[in-house]
């Protein structure tokens, strides 16, 4: 993928192009946060209370591209 093209970017492409077939995929948020790159990275926080058992069912490629949008914004441009 060209340095340009995002994963969020490609995906819109897709759908704009109707070749996206929105899917309903089970996966937990810890798996979500280590394929974000999240769960290791040195400025991201995770509290846990307890052991909860989250599932989130949602289109896992549009969710992550969204997110992962999002925190890279965040993390270059937050002051933290």
């Amino acid at each position: 993928m060209p340095p340009h093209h995002t994963p969020l970017s490609v995906l819109q492409a897709a759908i704009i192009r109707g070749e996206h077939t929105p899917g309903r995929d089970e996966f937990s948020v810890d798996d979500l946060l280590s394929v974000l790159g999240l769960s290791t990275n040195p400025r991201i926080e995770v509290q846990r209370t307890a052991q909860c058992g989250v599932v989130v069912r949602a289109d896992k490629q549009m969710l992550t591209s969204i997110l992962f949008n999002a925190t890279q914004n965040a993390l270059h441009h937050g002051g933290a």
